[in-house]
């Protein structure tokens, strides 16, 4: 059987500053898992913002990987 690229993409996800250092961000993350895997999607994917460090310390603990890199420049 041929499995479907199936993915999604979490546009959006803000804690308030209280919030953070929590685990709460990764509980969350956890829960959209679980439900993605319930709904048989292959690929979780998201976009940070390379400044956002603490963000990406936690992407990555959790398995999240570098697929891309996004630049810019001012004029």
């Amino acid at each position: 059987m041929i499995k479907k690229n199936k993915s999604a993409f979490l546009y959006e996800i803000f804690l308030f500053d209280e919030f953070r250092s929590k685990g709460i961000g990764k509980e969350v993350l956890r829960e959209i898992e679980e439900y993605l895997k319930s709904k048989e999607i292959i690929y979780f994917k998201l976009h940070v913002f390379g400044t956002n460090e603490k963000a990406i310390k936690l992407y990555k603990t959790i398995g999240f990987e570098v697929a891309g890199i996004n630049m810019y420049k001012q004029l």
